[in-house]
């Protein structure tokens, strides 16, 4: 081994350490940060998130804690748009605030009548939930007065300075969708597209069992969308943002929006909306 290769283990075990400690500290990879963002609309986003490509790339789930944590949970991420931007070291997704909503019936007791039944503050935290619905069912969402532009902004602003920070004028048209195990994605083999399930995922390959129930091994650029996520990977982010809202929401509150064991909410305001 020449000195130089030594001289890069070393740097890149001591940048690992470093990050376990500082993951420990924060809850999140430590390395993670807004690269940029473009603005959808009032309440979505698209974000680029930098990351050190010593320490690898990061996972869906990893992306996944960084929004939740790094914006206090008034920011998440939609994972299956995540797509990877090889040698750049950005992943780029969708953002949003998150989607809460409980049966009207249901409200916690904390919650106090406004403007005429309209909307309801939970008086704990300052939260305001408007009154929708117009089918069997109404139902409370919670509502966000900010636009998502300032939080990214003035969270993208508090952050350190990256040297060579890529935008969204830097990419190529397309980037790497980013999956995990179990997800059903839509892959192109064999001079065709075709639909399975990701079996295992490597660096440079990913294996996916198509319908048929063959294996097939495609590069990360054959995969060409994500159409569903598996059950244990829904479930395990239902858990990880019950876990987080338990630390400042209620849990008679919490219990309605993320059961216990990443189980889907108990409200589904799509029933709602759909029966008129």
């Amino acid at each position: 081994m020449d000195m130089s290769t030594f001289g890069q283990r070393i740097t890149a075990n001591i940048s690992e350490r470093l990050a376990d400690k500082l993951h420990n500290q924060v809850g999140y990879r430590a390395d993670l940060y807004v690269s940029d963002f473009s603005p959808i609309n009032k309440t979505t986003a698209k974000v680029l998130v930098g990351y050190n490509s010593r320490l690898g790339k990061p996972d869906v789930s990893q992306i996944e804690t960084f929004m939740l944590k790094h914006f206090n949970g008034s920011v998440v991420a939609d994972t299956t748009t995540c797509r990877n931007y090889v040698g750049l070291n950005v992943i780029s997704c969708v953002v949003g605030f998150p989607k809460q909503h409980i049966s009207l019936q249901n409200k916690p007791e904390h919650f106090q009548a406004l403007a005429g039944d309209v909307a309801f503050l939970d008086t704990k935290l300052g939260h305001v939930w408007g009154v929708e619905g117009n089918g069997e069912e109404k139902y409370l969402t919670r509502q966000f007065k900010d636009n998502i532009s300032d939080i990214l902004a003035a969270r993208q602003r508090a952050m350190m300075t990256h040297a060579g920070t890529v935008k969204f004028t830097d990419l190529p048209n397309e980037g790497e969708v980013s999956v995990a195990e179990g997800y059903k994605v839509t892959v192109y083999h064999n001079d065709s597209q075709k639909t399975g399930v990701v079996a295992s995922v490597q660096p440079s390959c990913i294996r996916v069992r198509l319908e048929d129930g063959k294996v097939v091994t495609a590069s990360p650029k054959a995969i060409l969308d994500v159409v569903q996520v598996d059950a244990a990977s829904e479930a395990a982010s239902n858990q990880a943002l019950r876990d987080y809202y338990l630390q400042f929401m209620s849990k008679e509150l919490v219990d309605q929006l993320y059961p216990e064991g990443g189980g889907k909410p108990k409200f589904d305001s799509n029933k709602s909306k759909g029966a008129r």
